[in-house]
């Protein structure tokens, strides 16, 4: 050890040196610390991203991975709110080729959080939940086809089900 031993001096804490294994385990005794510490990183995280996407003027959700739900929220939202996604997505790849970022005053404006996508996303996939339950598979077929849109799909899984009855 390169350390001069501590014991035996006045005033001097003993030295500690904690393990992974202990330090784990402090936090298994307590939950309220783990999860203090997680929130913590949660913040600290979010805070990191909102940083980031004000950097280039994206929104969080401008970001999420495009699944034939988030394509067909995409294809519900209003004209200019979907102008606005694709403007600020283009904005980006140039900011980022440029490999400069947005003013700082633009930045300041920006509102990464702000949701538009979160609503229709939730009715698409209620729909979708709904036609999966009333056993209307080979309809979605026909929609991942493009003959049918959901909306008609879930307007033929009500006259399906009052037919039924």
């Amino acid at each position: 050890d390169h350390h001069p031993p501590l014991e035996g001096r006045r005033g001097v804490r003993e030295r500690r040196v904690v393990s992974h294994g202990s330090f784990s385990r402090i936090f298994d005794e307590d939950a309220e610390p783990k999860q203090r510490c997680i929130q913590s990183l949660g913040k600290s995280y979010t805070k990191s991203v909102e940083g980031e996407l004000r950097k280039y003027g994206r929104r969080f959700e401008d970001r999420v991975i495009e699944t034939d739900d988030v394509i067909e929220a995409l294809k519900r939202l209003p004209p200019e709110v979907l102008e606005a996604r694709n403007l600020r997505v283009k904005r980006a790849c140039d900011l980022a080729m440029k490999k400069t970022y947005l003013p700082e005053f633009i930045q300041a404006a920006q509102k990464p959080y702000e949701s538009y996508l979160a609503k229709t996303l939730a009715e698409v996939r209620a729909e979708r939940a709904e036609l999966s339950t009333t056993g209307l598979e080979y309809i979605g077929a026909l929609e991942a086809k493009g003959s049918v849109s959901l909306p008609e799909i879930a307007s033929l899984g009500a006259v399906r089900s009052q037919i039924g009855k």
